[in-house]
């Protein structure tokens, strides 16, 4: 996670050193979920590898895909992720990804230990 927001160029080396500190390491099969519809959005994941897709279920039932996010790429839903309410998106592997993970709760804790993350 470091070397994503470096490239911002507007946190501190000790910001960074904690964004690194703070985010875990996963990886997520192809076909499982980072987030299912119904369920509370707690992540935001950094993509190491791979890729990850955001989709929805229309009236119809049918599966519309909102995004790909690739290498390099955060993804959340945030909606859920902001109000805490059930999500209405899901994100799903689309083959073996591994990301890099942080939860809500470490979020709030950046959120209230710096204004730089706000």
């Amino acid at each position: 996670m470091k070397h994503f927001f470096k490239s911002f160029d507007f946190l501190t080396e000790k910001e960074l050193d904690l964004i690194d500190s703070l985010s875990t390491k996963r990886v997520i099969k192809k076909g499982e979920y980072l987030t299912k519809e119904g369920d509370v959005a707690n992540d935001v994941a950094l993509i190491k590898s791979s890729i990850l897709r955001l989709f929805y279920t229309n009236a119809a039932g049918e599966e519309i895909t909102g995004c790909l996010a690739f290498d390099n790429e955060i993804l959340s839903a945030y909606s859920s992720l902001i109000t805490q309410l059930p999500s209405e998106e899901n994100i799903q592997a689309v083959c073996n990804t591994e990301i890099a993970v942080l939860s809500k709760q470490q979020l709030d804790f950046l959120y209230e230990n710096g204004s730089s993350w706000q």
